[in-house]
């Protein structure tokens, strides 16, 4: 059983719970022995399977859609939608099915303590790039509005701050990389973190809670609140219509990842300071087995709700983003111009094929002509009359000319014919 620092409400394996119990001033028995019931490890399993899916299909589009559309390419703003589709997908891929395995498990760990360790960073790394990210494009599209003439500036810049990003959001994710290790509690091997500081673990906590939430929330919150208040209610009297309509689009477009970004991972940042600050007043003093079943259950939605950050942006993107929709139709031409190409390259070899096989005909035939003597060229009143009992077998002779393919068939269908001269 994990030590009573070890517990943090993603990890919703029955063995960290004792934390409670402990805190609380309670002694429960048998609350380490509860598993989640048939029907909700069905629903999480099911919902883990749906969000890989649909987040792998979507972000694979958005990656193929953003290297191959040229026009796509140009947007300071879809070059930061690049960065942060290869986020979820890394997340996608590193931490999903991990995940799954371990819940159909029931906790068992099975990628030793190094895969312990980077699953877990991925999944900071992937929540603190996604808000950086977003914070970027907000700051991007503020830019654009307020400063115009910095648009050539800013998309020279772009990937030089999706680097710098990367970088801070690394940094920030490390810590997890080094508390969490893989441990054996029960006979069985299970991946936990180990904070032996108390003071340390909640500065872990709210620092992930500030720089992944509560901050990007802040910043996000003022500079679009400053784009909304230039676009609707104060309009530059220079400002063209369309130009204010194409800023309009794309700000709604970021507007809405952001609110969806911030909808789905509230209830995971609530939830997990609760646990940390507030443990007796989230379960009740003392907690009994029912209320930690259900605290269970409900970090358990909250964090599915969290993992459909991941998967929902390209739908939005193909709801509110006209560019995407025109570079998805532009690489998907493509692609079917170059089946066509391929299909016709393999249809020149099938020609080619059947010219050599004419030649190769026609070369026979020629081989197989008759002499041309005066003999065999002309043909006596009595051979043409039919009317010669010895020259039967002439009868039936078909005589061989240059023929080409359309004519060899009907040359065998009628070979019973004597052919002129």
């Amino acid at each position: 059983m994990p030590n009573q620092e070890n517990f943090s409400y993603e990890d919703t394996s029955p063995q960290d719970v004792p934390e409670f119990q402990l805190v609380c001033g309670s002694n429960l028995s048998g609350v380490s022995d509860m598993h989640p019931a048939l029907g909700q490890r069905v629903f999480t399993i099911v919902c883990y399977l749906l969000i890989f899916l649909v987040g792998l299909i979507g972000n694979s589009l958005v990656l193929l859609v953003s290297i191959r559309a040229k026009h796509y390419r140009r947007s300071t703003v879809h070059a930061y939608i690049l960065h942060l589709a290869v986020a979820d997908m890394l997340f996608l891929l590193f931490c999903v099915p991990v995940h799954t395995i371990v819940y159909v498990f029931d906790a068992y760990w099975p990628l030793g303590d190094f895969g312990c360790r980077l699953v877990h960073f991925v999944q900071y790394l992937n929540m603190q790039a996604s808000a950086s990210f977003l914070v970027a494009m907000s700051l991007d599209r503020y830019l654009a509005i307020s400063d115009p003439m910095s648009n050539r500036r800013r998309r020279a810049n772009a990937q030089a701050v999706a680097a710098s990003l990367w970088l801070i959001s690394g940094l920030i994710s490390l810590p997890w990389f080094l508390t969490y290790q893989q441990e054996t509690a029960g006979g069985e091997k299970i991946c936990s973190y180990k904070i032996i500081d108390e003071r340390l673990k909640l500065t872990l906590f709210i620092g992930r809670a500030l720089l992944g939430y509560v901050i990007p929330l802040l910043l996000i919150g003022y500079f679009s609140g400053s784009m909304l208040y230039r676009l609707w209610i104060f309009r530059r009297p220079e400002s063209s219509t369309q130009t204010l309509r194409t800023k309009r689009k794309v700000t709604i477009l970021v507007v809405t990842l952001v609110a969806s970004f911030l909808a789905c991972w509230l209830p995971f940042h609530f939830v997990d300071l609760a646990s940390v600050l507030f443990p007796c007043l989230l379960l009740g003093q003392p907690p009994d087995a029912d209320s930690i079943s259900m605290y269970l259950s409900i970090s358990q939605c909250c964090l599915i709700l969290g993992y459909v950050s991941s998967c929902v942006n390209p739908i939005i993107y193909n709801f509110l983003s006209e560019n995407f929709r025109r570079g998805f139709r532009q690489v998907l031409s493509r692609l079917c111009r170059r089946r066509v190409r391929n299909s016709q390259q393999v249809a020149l070899p099938m020609i080619h094929l059947g010219e050599a096989r004419h030649q190769r005909l026609t070369n026979t035939l020629r081989t197989h002509q008759p002499p041309t003597g005066n003999n065999s060229m002309k043909r006596s009143s009595k051979d043409r009359s039919g009317s010669s009992s010895g020259t039967k077998r002439n009868n039936n002779f078909v005589g061989f000319q240059r023929v080409n393919c359309s004519t060899v068939g009907s040359t065998q269908a009628g070979s019973s014919q004597t052919p002129t001269p």
